[in-house]
């Protein structure tokens, strides 16, 4: 045999061996099996389910296990969904629903004739969509479970067989009809992030009375009541707690819901939802500037920022808005039932986001109904048992700017105690106990006898005065009224420990003593 055909047979069996490797490679390599071809179906050519332009589409009538409701075009080229026209839109799910009508597609048929069509989710469909075109075309899309591994669904055409998977989203096919409601409740103008409550009624049945709330207008120096933001209006008069403003402005400037519930509700839904005689209620009336107005001074101010503004000290522009909130039950999650005054849609919202709704009197009244500035006080007169003092505070006031402040340690002038000096740190820090001689709640009680401490601030400059007197009620708890404030305020409850502790800081300062102002 020659050397020629040595080597080509030996050639022959090398590519023998070699196609015998590569055959068995492949017969290890797994076929595709259905769910990597469900996995993959995004990522294949797209087909349209109908080619139709949104402009010829007539109407879409959607129907789930919770509602069915009809969609037409409008207009403005949009869907709507009939019977909510009026009503703010809940824009992400609107924008999904001219999605779908704007163009469905499907990335493969997954069963030409599937024996048993429930495995899809298709018998029954968990939702339909019927679709009227102008020129008479219609169709019924039936749509599925999703399909493991990818975020569509299975579908097929109302009376053929063929199951496809869509490679669009459909999930607005299960939205009720309130889903497609804005979601937001009430949005103040101007900058949301600064509202001021300007008034503000509390109501339901969880209050025995309503409660009325207004902004302090009145901030002159010698008004006791100048450092309160908030005053209690009704059932009684009485300074609400500072801390009011911060909470208010949290939660009035922007009121959203977790999910709309109903649209124009029955009474059987109301009183469903505890709405029918709500449990807790807000109306009210907020400011805010005007965020418009604060742009165009910024650039104003920029564009001639050499020149000195003539307008020095301009009020802000402050918008007005006026709203309410009604309150109810409570679902599963927590969550109240909610719906403005009109009632025409039902919500739920948070019960972080309603703060005042359970709120009472005594929640809300200030701990120290009457502060007046130490520097606005010409004297205050104490009286109790064994104890006549008036204390006269050294102010010094700027001849120049008005301004008053208490004397220091090096001052000419000092403050005194039934004419005789004591050092300014005490009568300051004595004035500042009487601060802590805070009230507990109200009484409906009327005080009898004869007051256990009286005490009676001077104001400055023939302003008037404001008279304390506590009376003893039980062992533990005193009543206090306070007479010189304009409008009647209630009377108070005070821990007796609190006035005794005062007695005694009273009796220290008499002599000098340096004054803890806890008590």
């Amino acid at each position: 045999m020659s050397k020629q055909v040595k080597a080509l047979i030996a050639c022959a069996v090398v590519l023998v061996l070699v196609g015998g490797i590569l055959a068995g490679i492949l017969l290890l390599v797994p076929e595709e099996n259905g769910d990597s071809a469900s996995s993959s179906a995004s990522s294949q050519a797209a087909e349209a389910l109908v080619n139709k332009n949104i402009s010829e589409l007539e109407s879409i009538t959607i129907t789930n296990e919770d509602d069915s409701y009809m969609a037409t075009l409008a207009t403005s080229g949009n869907l709507v969904i009939n019977g909510l026209e009026d009503f703010a839109k809940n824009d992400e799910a609107y924008d999904e629903l001219n999605a779908i009508a704007a163009s469905i597609t499907y990335s493969k048929i997954i069963d030409e004739n599937p024996a048993d069509p429930s495995e899809y989710g298709l018998d029954p469909a968990a939702a339909t969509m019927d679709v009227t075109y102008t020129d008479g075309l219609a169709y019924t899309l039936e749509v599925g479970v999703t399909c493991p591994g990818t975020e569509f669904r299975y579908a097929r055409k109302k009376g053929e067989d063929a199951v496809f998977l869509l490679n669009t989203s459909v999930e607005c096919l299960f939205y009720t009809k309130a889903e497609y409601v804005s979601k937001n409740i009430f949005t103040a103008e101007g900058d949301t992030a600064q509202v001021d409550v300007q008034d503000i009624t509390l109501g339901g049945t969880v209050r025995p009375e309503e409660i009325h709330i207004q902004r302090n207008s009145n901030t002159s120096d010698t008004n006791p009541l100048r450092l309160m933001n908030h005053i209690i209006t009704a059932p009684v008069k009485t300074p609400a707690r500072n801390e009011l403003a911060t909470a208010f402005s949290a939660c009035m400037g922007t009121i959203d819901a977790v999910k709309v519930v109903a649209v124009e509700p029955t009474e059987e839904q109301l009183a469903e939802y505890g709405l029918a005689d709500p449990y807790s209620s807000a109306v009210f009336t907020v400011e805010a500037p005007d965020i418009s107005s604060s742009l165009e001074s910024s650039a104003t101010e920029s564009s001639s920022s050499q020149a000195q503004s003539s307008e020095e000290g301009t009020e802000e522009k402050m918008l007005t808005s006026s709203g309410s909130l009604v309150l109810g039950g409570k679902d599963e999650d927590g969550n109240y039932y909610a719906m403005e005054q009109d009632g025409r849609v039902v919500y739920t919202v948070r019960a972080n986001s309603v703060p005042w709704a359970e709120w009472q009197m005594t929640d809300i009244i200030n701990a120290s109904p009457a502060l007046v500035d130490i520097t606005y006080i010409d004297s205050v007169e104490v009286k109790a048992s064994g104890l006549d003092v008036t204390f006269t505070p050294s102010i010094i006031e700027n001849e120049e700017t008005g301004e008053r402040v208490l004397a220091d340690s090096n001052s000419e002038k000092q403050s005194q105690a039934n004419g005789e000096d004591i050092p300014d740190t005490t009568m300051f820090y004595w004035y500042q106990a009487l601060q802590y001689v805070t009230v507990d709640g109200l009484s409906d009680k009327e005080p009898t006898g004869e007051p256990i401490l009286t005490y009676k601030l001077n104001i400055a400059d023939g302003a008037g005065s404001i008279e304390y007197k506590f009376y003893q009620d039980t062992d533990r708890t005193c009543l206090l009224t306070i007479e010189g404030i304009e409008g009647e305020l209630p009377v108070y409850t005070v821990q007796s420990k609190k006035v005794e502790s005062f007695i005694q800081k009273t009796k220290d300062a008499m002599e000098g003593k340096e004054i803890d102002s806890t008590l």
